[in-house]
């Protein structure tokens, strides 16, 4: 079985991509991945694709830095339904347990 996460794990790629000058069509191809499948957040991609994905990417780009650089206009709510349940917790204890307890609905790799 293969271990699936979020298409939102790969949020801001484009724009990382095209900030770096890169063509993002033969990095997709070469993960096995297309643009339209991204675009749904909620799309379960293969992991190891995400993987080859962002080595590509980085690897293409001289950008060792590249997957940090699309984790840093992440919002909250990329997280989709586990933003809800975060931002409700009262603590960031409960809101760290809550991520900890449903961790597996946003990338089964980390379950």
């Amino acid at each position: 079985m293969r271990t699936l996460v979020r298409a939102a794990a790969l949020t801001n790629f484009f724009e990382v991509a095209a900030a770096e000058g890169l063509n993002p069509q033969p990095l997709l191809r070469q993960a096995g991945l297309t643009r339209a499948l991204l675009t749904d957040p909620e799309q379960r991609v293969p992991v190891d694709a995400c993987a080859v994905l962002l080595e590509a990417a980085a690897d293409a780009s001289s950008c060792l830095t590249f997957g940090l650089r699309m984790a840093e206009s992440r919002q909250l709510s990329d997280f989709g339904l586990m933003s809800l349940l975060i931002s409700q917790q009262p603590t960031l204890r409960d809101a760290l347990d809550t991520i900890i307890r449903y961790r597996h609905l946003v990338n089964e790799s980390v379950a």
